[in-house]
């Protein structure tokens, strides 16, 4: 061979095995559907997509066959993987070897995973003569093939535990697949009886294709969160199985693809399934097919009695004759008498036994607590156990014989007769519920079990009852309730009860109409009665307030106690006009109030107490029923803020102004961390104008929304304690900029004011903080001057005290800020060890114009001269004021004549 030919073949070789050794290994999954083939294979489809993209080393196909056509192909070996219903499964393992279960379908319905599966027997809805599955005999029946698992065959099976043979004592008609076709059969009138799988009628009726109400499942099963009818006992849905010549490597890989693909919610969505779970068990399927004797346990044994006897038959004879000439003639006497005495023992020996047990069950009988009885179908008593004669307090004697009906029945026995007459062996069980209202006693409940006796014949014998007095119980149920749903004080709804019936009413009013209305309704000033006069004054002026309240409001409304002082009423179906309404409700809540204003007679006392009552409109179930309690609350405490004993109702203006409040608080708590907080500067002169020093001014400057006035904010850090954060903040800045001011020459003698809240200064140690803040920053203390306004005085003035003259110690300057706004500056003034007042500009602004300002300001600066203090005036804005603070006294100024407020570069130009 030649140097070129060696090549070529080289060449040619490693193409082949090249191409060999990169081809794709093709794996085919076949699919069983009872569904159009169209239908399915575009369900399937993306499960193929999904597979080759997983596993780019396989050619993976998708591919739909009817039961029949799949049970063809795993017999030629075409496919891989076999998908379909357990009895095809069973039957095709059994005869083309099969491996077991590997997975089990797990569909999805109502968001839940359902792997499990039962027939469907129905009728069309206006077919009366066919209630019950004991009257399907005889019937002309739709099925779509006898070889479908859920489309016959467990319909079959449970048929078979009543004694109904389909084949027999039905008339079946085979339509084919699909199983619409059944459906289609009964509703055209082809078929009176129908037999399909669960969740097929919920599908067609999704698909626009049934009306559900046209269609009467006989024997439906209640089974709890299964979302289809079922007429027979579910089984394990579709395994998937591979066939013998499919390599393990390939099956552990799709096995494990499969398990965890409800974690692909979208493909999982695509497919209309969960996903897969491990193998479920299959024996149930497997005895119904046993017992049934269907494919592939159809095929009687080979060996035979008939094949032994055919066989073996003269040795079997000739041993037979032989064995019973010898029994005949050495042991018949003897085996005979034997016998007799042997069954005359045993039949002693049973009886016996019967009579014993006979007894236990007669003792057992006395002696439980349950009442028995037995009577006749025509109601005659013919036993009653000890239990129910000691409850009746009469002798056997006097009761034995007497109607039952007449006993239990309280006179409304019809009912009762009715049930009994309708039960059958099949369905022989009855129950009854009696209650009791016995005049100057305790009311009596009953509840009883009712069994119909039937003789061999199906016919009737009597009846056996056993029941219990369950009056305790009921009473147990009901003060259970009343805990759950009641409140114990007022006997009114609580909280849980009025929300269920606010719900409630939110849909009435959608489908009324009609607006309705909550009133949230709180007691003023009830801490102060309660405290000062007892609780127990307080709970009875909460019983009364509860009484008045239901008397001002109709039998349909709500009159609900959340706790403490707060009532709720719930007034439902208004009016249709919001303007109507607003005003009947108006007119209800001021008779309320009203009402609850009239004065209290507790323990012979007069007591008097108001409402403060918030109203909320709703329509509809737009609101949630917390947003509507929220709304009338919010309303409450407006009612409140006017000076109690008022009715306001909900305006949305105000609920924005909630949410923009704490919207801003949210965005206050990130201030300081976010570094947004600035200290402004304006300047304290003295009457030549030369800088005393400066107070230092919180400014909030907001990425969002920019320059946020102190006004806004402060408020609200007050209300939120993060006031407490802020100051601290504010002081510890304050005494670093002081540090900086001490190395220069224009600022180190400087004072710097920095305001001080209520709540900060009510801190235990806020002493000690501003001690540790002057020896951090080694700072004279008397540069720093503290703030205090009227507020910080007003609940414990000798803690104020105290602390204010620790200050003072530490050579801190103090001033009262906003002085003569108050109604306690000249009462504190003396008590005070204060350095200054600081005159509020309300009082400066006008004092030029207004006569009366004039003589306040005049009166406070010689107040302030008597006591040896400082003065310093704010809102100085003008020369006029000016002149006027100067030929008065006062001794320092500050306001915008002089500056405004400026960032600390701005202030140090200025000086």
């Amino acid at each position: 061979m030649t140097r070129l030919a060696r090549r070529s073949f080289l060449v040619c070789c490693l193409v082949f095995f090249s191409g060999s050794l990169f081809a794709q290994e093709d794996i085919r999954f076949g699919i069983a559907t009872v569904r159009p083939k169209a239908h399915a294979l575009t369900q399937w489809a993306p499960l193929g997509v999904a597979l080759n993209k997983a596993f780019p080393e396989y050619s993976i196909s998708i591919e739909v066959f009817t039961p029949a056509e799949i049970q063809a192909a795993v017999s030629a070996r075409q496919i891989d993987f076999v998908l379909a219903s357990p009895s095809s499964y069973l039957l095709m393992a059994n005869r083309s070897g099969l491996s077991a279960p590997l997975v089990t379908l797990s569909n999805i319905e109502q968001v839940r995973p359902i792997n499990e599966f039962g027939g469907v027997i129905f009728t069309r809805a206006d077919t009366t003569n066919i209630q019950t599955l004991a009257d399907v005999a005889g019937q002309t029946t739709a099925i779509s093939t006898k070889g479908s698992f859920a489309g016959f065959e467990v319909q079959a099976y449970e048929l078979s535990r009543l004694g109904i043979n389909p084949d027999k004592d039905m008339q079946l008609v085979t339509v084919g697949m699909p199983q619409d076709k059944v459906v289609e059969s009964v509703l055209s009138g082809k078929a009176t009886v129908g037999f399909v799988r669960t969740g097929l009628l919920e599908s067609m009726a999704g698909e626009g294709a049934l009306d559900l109400s046209k269609i009467n499942v006989l024997n439906r099963q209640q089974l709890t969160g299964y979302p289809f009818a079922v007429s027979t006992p579910l089984y394990p849905e579709w395994p998937l199985s591979a066939m013998p010549h499919t390599s393990k490597d390939v099956q552990r890989k799709i096995v494990s693809f499969l398990l965890t693909l409800h974690e692909n919610k979208k493909l999982t969505d695509l497919l209309g399934i969960h996903g897969f779970d491990v193998p479920a068990d299959y024996s149930s399927v497997a005895k119904l097919l046993r017992d049934l004797r269907l494919p592939p346990f159809d095929i009687a044994p080979t060996f035979t009695v008939s094949d032994v006897m055919a066989r073996y038959r003269w040795p079997i004879a000739i041993g037979l004759i032989a064995l019973s000439m010898i029994v005949l003639l050495g042991f018949f006497l003897l085996w005979a008498n034997r016998r007799l005495a042997s069954e005359k023992m045993l039949v002693q020996t049973q009886a016996s036994k019967l009579n014993e047990r006979k007894k236990q069950y007669q003792q057992l009988a006395e002696d439980m607590p349950l009442f028995l009885v037995t009577f006749t179908p025509d109601g005659k008593l013919t036993y009653l156990n000890d239990a129910l004669l000691k409850f009746l307090a009469m002798p056997a004697s006097q009761v034995v014989g007497k109607n039952f009906f007449d006993l239990i029945c309280d006179q409304q026995c019809e009912p009762l007769k009715e049930r009994l007459n309708l039960l059958t062996p099949v369905d022989s069980l009855a129950s009854h519920q009696q209650h009791y209202g016995i005049p100057e006693a305790a009311a009596i409940d009953h509840q009883w079990i009712i069994r119909g006796l039937f003789d061999d014949a199906g016919n009737l014998s009597s009846f056996q009852a056993v029941g219990e007095d369950v009056s305790e119980r009921k009473l147990a149920e009901q003060e259970i309730r009343n805990l759950a749903f009641y409140d114990t004080l007022t006997k009114l709804p609580n909280r849980r009860l009025l929300m269920d019936r606010l719900l409630l009413a939110l849909t009435g009013s959608a489908r009324t109409a009609q607006y309705g209305a909550v009133l949230f309704l709180d007691m003023d000033r009830f801490k102060t009665l309660n405290d000062t006069l007892g609780h127990d004054c307080g709970d009875l002026l909460l019983i009364e307030v509860a009484a008045r309240i239901q008397g001002c409001v109709r039998s349909i409304d709500t009159v609900a106690r959340l706790g403490g002082d707060e009532f709720v009423v719930l007034l439902e179906e208004v009016d249709e006009s919001p303007r109507e309404a607003s005003q009947k409700v108006a007119h209800i809540a001021e008779k309320i109030r009203a009402a609850l204003a009239v004065p209290y007679q507790l323990k012979g006392n007069e007591q008097h107490s108001s409402p403060s009552i918030g109203v909320s409109l709703f329509l509809g179930v737009e609101q949630a029923v917390d947003v509507i309690l929220k709304q009338a609350d919010m309303a409450m405490y407006q009612a409140k803020d006017s000076g109690r004993n008022a009715v306001r109702f909900f305006d949305p203006i105000m609920q924005m102004e909630v949410e923009n409040r704490a919207a801003l608080e949210a965005d206050l708590r990130h201030a300081i961390s976010d570094q947004q907080l600035y200290l402004y500067y304006q300047i304290q002169v003295d009457g030549e104008r030369r800088p005393l020093g400066a107070e230092a001014l919180l400014r909030w400057i907001h990425p969002v929304r920019g320059m946020v006035s102190p006004v806004e904010f402060i408020p609200i850090a007050e209300e939120s304690a993060l006031i407490l954060e802020i100051g601290g903040w504010v002081l510890d800045n304050a005494c670093q900029q002081l540090q900086l001011w001490s190395h220069s020459e224009a600022a180190r003698e400087l004072t710097l004011a920095v305001n001080v809240s209520a709540q900060q200064f009510k801190q235990h140690d806020f002493v000690e903080r501003v001690s540790a803040a002057i020896r951090f920053y080694q700072i004279p203390a008397s540069r720093l001057k503290l703030e205090l306004t009227e507020s910080v005085v007003l609940n414990d003035v000798v803690d104020v005290v105290t602390k204010m003259h620790a200050l003072k110690a530490l050579g801190v300057s103090l001033s009262m800020d906003d002085f003569g706004t108050g109604y306690s500056s000249l009462s504190y003034l003396k008590q005070l060890p204060l350095d200054q007042i600081k005159i509020d500009q309300s009082f400066v602004r006008d004092i030029a114009t207004d006569p009366n300002d004039a003589v306040m300001v005049q009166t406070m600066i010689d107040l302030a001269q008597n006591f040896r203090l400082n003065v310093i005036a704010e809102g100085v804005e003008t020369e006029a004021q000016l002149d006027f603070l100067k030929a008065n006294g006062c001794m320092a100024y500050q306001g915008y004549f002089f500056s405004k407020p400026l960032p600390i570069k701005q202030f140090e130009a200025l000086l």
